[in-house]
């Protein structure tokens, strides 16, 4: 049988081609229970502050004069949520997510789903091609970011600072769950460390992260002696 390499295999900004090394339906089978957990939490957070009512989208809709507000076209104009949902508690928990009104904004569909469930801030840096075809600068982004922040009664910079925020707890909670679940499956095959080396590049505060999502085998595993001495030379190789 022959795959098309389009439409059999899923993209992948990592591989040469864009896309991954193996077939759609043999990657799920491979990941078949990690695709599964990550559709029910999907799931789960979309009932995150109910359904976006008809009502907060047209509101939304009339505060831009039925326009995207990046680019200003009528044509093909979608509600976005500002925050995904996909980011769930962590983001309603500090008030800046779920369906209400203050977390929706116009977006035409092409830059809706290119957005898609990115910390938005890091998606605009990195809007390259689309800038370029749309026309879309800074000013008018930061000029949303403003319009966005100031529902929520702060300045664009405290906002971002908020979804930031925000967006490295889901992070974290997001790669614990995946060495929580290595460890409870397939405790003798390997050791997560890569998840480990993963926190330290980015920064993150190893203890706070473990002890607030890690498993109690995570904990067992990442206080024991052999892994405390690969975090040490890991962490002076990093200095070097």
């Amino acid at each position: 049988m022959l795959l098309h390499l389009e439409s059999n295999f899923y993209r992948h900004k990592g591989s040469k081609n864009g896309r991954r090394n193996i077939c759609k339906q043999c990657y799920a089978l491979v990941n078949s229970e990690n695709m599964k957990r990550s559709a029910e939490k999907r799931k789960a957070n979309m009932k995150i502050g109910g359904k976006a009512s008809n009502e907060n989208r047209k509101k939304v809709l009339e505060e831009f004069g039925y326009r995207c507000a990046l680019t200003g076209e009528l044509e093909g104009v979608t509600v976005d949520h500002f925050v995904p949902l996909d980011w769930g508690k962590a983001a309603v928990r500090e008030g800046i997510g779920g369906n209400s009104s203050k977390n929706l904004i116009p977006l035409i569909e092409p830059l809706n789903k290119s957005k898609w469930s990115n910390n938005p801030f890091i998606w605009f840096e990195n809007l390259d091609e689309l800038k370029v075809k749309y026309g879309l600068c800074d000013q008018k982004w930061w000029t949303v970011v403003e319009f966005v922040a100031a529902k929520h009664n702060m300045s664009a910079f405290e906002y971002k600072i908020k979804v930031n925020n925000c967006y490295w707890e889901v992070i974290a909670e997001k790669y614990m769950e995946i060495l929580n679940y290595r460890l409870e499956n397939y405790p003798s095959k390997y050791k997560p460390y890569s998840i480990i080396w993963f926190f330290l590049k980015n920064c993150f505060n190893l203890d706070v992260v473990i002890n607030r999502f890690g498993s109690k085998d995570a904990k067992k595993f990442y206080y024991a002696k052999e892994t405390c001495r690969k975090i040490e030379l890991h962490k002076a190789s990093l200095m070097e």
